[in-house]
């Protein structure tokens, strides 16, 4: 199991971000999902992830709708509770089947449609 779902056992607070090696957080970043969970209840906030390839701007990820494609695990932050509707053991293997399941279960979420998250990649490892 890796480190990240590991953690989510043995997390102590009331919530839990995610920061993959190959991400960054703005400065803002948790304290944007803090005042943006504080203000509407939701079990889930994201925002949007800018992505870099090659040293170069390349996309905006996150387009309001936790959907495929659209979402990516570094850019939710959830209240630890949510892991009872669903979490790594339940299957699947990526960000999104985790969030999927969130959604079926009926987990709110609310979007903050800022960039706070920046993914970076060469055009050779992905």
């Amino acid at each position: 199991m890796s480190p990240a779902r590991t953690g989510t056992y043995l997390a102590a607070g009331e919530h839990i971000a995610y920061l993959d090696a190959d991400c960054e957080y703005e400065p803002e970043h948790l304290k944007v999902h803090a005042e943006a969970l504080a203000a509407s209840g939701a079990d889930f906030t994201f925002t949007q992830m800018r992505r870099h390839l090659d040293g170069q701007p390349w996309d905006v990820v996150g387009n309001g709708e936790p959907a495929y494609g659209c979402i990516d695990g570094n850019m939710v932050v959830h209240r630890v509770d949510l892991l009872r509707a669903a979490n790594w053991r339940w299957g699947g293997d990526a960000d999104w089947d985790l969030i999927s399941q969130w959604a079926q279960a009926g987990a709110s979420w609310q979007f903050v449609p800022q960039v706070t998250v920046h993914w970076h990649h060469a055009s050779d490892d992905i």
